[in-house]
């Protein structure tokens, strides 16, 4: 994954740091689906600016179809 550099800080990509939010709204706050989407993609947006807020949700729609097929595979 490419990574992205922010006055000298390196984040990961917006897919991975997409990933890590929803499984902390999903499992640690215990929000639904759709406000866990919603969630995210306000801190998405908050961490990399270049993102439109419908880019940040479309990350995240596709970070949560993700982490579904992860889950209906085990």
């Amino acid at each position: 994954m490419t990574e992205q550099h922010h006055d000298d800080v390196v984040l990961p990509s917006p897919v991975e740091t997409a990933l890590g939010l929803l499984l902390a709204c999903l499992h640690v706050h215990k929000m639904p689906i759709a406000d866990a989407i919603r969630t995210a993609s306000i801190q998405l947006v908050g961490l990399y600016p270049e993102l439109t807020s419908l880019q940040a949700k479309l990350v995240c729609a596709s970070a949560a179809e993700t982490l579904d097929s992860a889950r209906a595979a085990q």
